[in-house]
């Protein structure tokens, strides 16, 4: 349960109430443990215009490498709102604490790795009324910020992971954007990718490089209309080779075409060529696209350039031949998975008040196939079980919208329609074979007991973990000890070490609250894998189980 959350990099980092963080590594084969963070403590601690005689909201913003962001917003009573970007070391005792004050007009972005920071906002206003990204850098080894803010006059994009995305991979900070266009005399539009990156501990516009503007072609209006509420965009490293490619997903309607398609698109970036990025005075007055013209060939014209396609660069998903379609409304997640070469969603059906929460997976595969999970009905499943794991992945109904973060191992979200104050469930569905989280049934296990006793209750015992608390909003949950407010070092070690949330967690009525989905590998001829866990058969990378949680983890 939890007001904010996010998920990076394996860490799970949710609030509560406001007055507590918690952070639930994943990678740990048994997170039994979570480091707690003591909001109010650390804010006394570290924030000189804090008031702890106002609300504040907390909000984790990222985890990576042993550093933990987040920010903290008051309105005071004169309507004035004050914001407090906090960075600091997550270990117990903590070593240094960062503050930053952001505007909070403007949320802000944080990415880091083990040496530098880079935190920024969409906040600078250009000659035409435009804004543009502003990007501030951290050197965590001192502490001490860049002298002069990195301002990408030229890159659009408004929403991070739809139509820009920001990476550091390799020590390099990645600014990647997808609205980039040209237009020739009939009218027609060619659209490209802007790509640019620079070093880490030297993050100026001297520094920064990109690709050929040649070779950031992205598609031409000539090709279709395209629905951008159904975009998305990711970098990512390929595990194999570690070449870079931009991942993007659209939903575009060909000619000829009797319906819409979704399609994901892999992007290479070369760097076989590079240009220097125009200088921020220059970049002011001109278009990015006559910088990087001037760069290369006359005889190149970008409203002409057309590329042909790999099939292998490109997964057809949905599209007017699919049985079933869903409207956007009804797709809660729409994500894809490079791992396995994937598309993952969550999806709900809207016209049909029994509708719970599924994932729908769909694979690239020589003959297109989607998998639901989990089924609506499966004949060898007693109703009680498959009720029981139905309410852990659907733990509110109606579902409206929800939040929700992803990556190659696991799937976090949560519904944001909660009433003030009401705590919002988290459910955290992994993908991953190696964590273990100890004290939920094994849910095969549970459903072969039942179809040898069906006129028995379900086991759903903890095997020996705590003793549940039910889910309630209204409760301090493992709350911890405030040291006295008089020793500055009591109040600086705002880190503990608590057991994890979801080990103290029920239902409140007996009901398991998450189920562990191992089984062991069946090979086809001796019968085949059971069908609780089908989706796992179709992501390679995925292993051999799924596991569903609710509440903290």
């Amino acid at each position: 349960m939890a007001d904010y959350f996010v998920y990076t990099n394996g860490h799970l980092c949710y609030t509560i109430d406001g007055k507590q963080l918690r952070v639930l590594n994943t990678l740990d084969k048994k997170p039994t443990f979570e480091l707690t963070v003591d909001v109010t403590l650390l804010l006394k601690a570290a924030v000189r215009n804090y008031d702890p005689r106002n609300p504040h909201i907390f909000q984790p913003l990222y985890y990576a490498e042993g550093i933990l962001s987040c920010l903290a917003t008051q309105i005071f009573q004169d309507s004035t709102t004050r914001s407090w970007l906090l960075i600091f070391e997550l270990r117990e005792p903590p070593r240094w604490v960062v503050v930053q004050r952001p505007d909070p007009k403007y949320p802000p972005f944080v990415r880091n790795d083990k040496d530098y920071l880079f935190w920024g906002s969409k906040s600078h206003t250009r000659l035409d009324g435009s804004y543009r990204w502003g990007i501030h850098c951290l050197n965590l080894q001192t502490h001490q910020w860049a002298d002069s803010q990195l301002i990408l006059w030229d890159l659009d994009g408004e929403s991070i992971g739809s139509d820009i995305c920001f990476e550091i991979i390799d020590s390099q900070f990645y600014c990647v954007s997808n609205t980039f266009k040209t237009e020739a005399e009939d009218g027609m539009r060619n659209n490209f990718y802007q790509a640019v990156w620079f070093p880490v501990d030297n993050a100026v516009h001297d520094k920064g490089e990109m690709p050929p503007m040649r070779n950031l072609w992205r598609l031409h209006d000539s090709e279709g209309a395209v629905d951008e509420r159904w975009t998305s965009l990711q970098l990512t490293k390929d595990e194999k080779t570690g070449n870079l490619f931009i991942i993007e997903t659209r939903k575009e309607w060909f000619p000829g075409n009797a319906g819409s398609q979704r399609t994901c698109y892999r992007k290479e970036l070369h760097f076989e060529t590079q240009a220097k990025v125009p200088r921020p005075e220059h970049s002011l007055h001109t278009p990015l696209e006559s910088a990087i013209d001037s760069l290369e060939e006359e005889e190149w014209r970008s409203e002409d350039h057309i590329e042909e396609r790999s099939s292998e660069k490109i997964h057809i998903g949905d599209g007017p031949s699919d049985a079933t379609a869903y409207t956007l409304e009804e797709c809660f997640v729409l994500s894809y998975n490079t791992s396995c070469n994937a598309f993952v969603d969550l999806v709900y059906e809207g016209d049909n008040p029994d509708s719970r929460l599924q994932l729908r997976v769909q694979p690239m595969k020589q003959e297109p196939s989607v998998r639901m999970w989990p089924r609506d009905q499966e004949a060898c499943h007693p109703h009680n079980d498959l009720a029981q794991l139905q309410s852990v992945v659907s733990p509110i109904q109606p579902i409206r919208e929800i939040g929700w973060f992803m990556d190659e191992r696991i799937l976090v979200y949560s519904p944001t329609h909660m009433a003030s104050g009401q705590l919002r469930p988290v459910i955290l569905i992994s993908f991953d074979p190696e964590p273990v989280l100890p004290g939920f049934p094994n849910y095969l296990a549970q459903i072969q007991d039942s179809n040898h006793h069906s006129d028995a209750t379900p086991l759903l015992e903890t095997r020996g973990e705590p003793n549940g608390i039910p889910l309630s909003s209204n409760q301090d949950i493992n709350e911890p000890a405030s040291p006295g407010e008089g020793d500055p070092k009591a109040c600086a070690n705002f880190v503990r070490s608590r057991p994890s949330l979801y080990q103290t967690m029920s239902m409140g009525n007996g009901d398991a609250h998450g189920f562990d989905l191992s089984y062991p590998v069946v090979d086809d001829e001796s019968g085949g894998v059971n069908a609780a866990a089908s989706l796992s058969n179709d992501l390679k990378t995925f292993k051999n189980f799924t596991k569903a949680c609710y509440g903290a983890a």
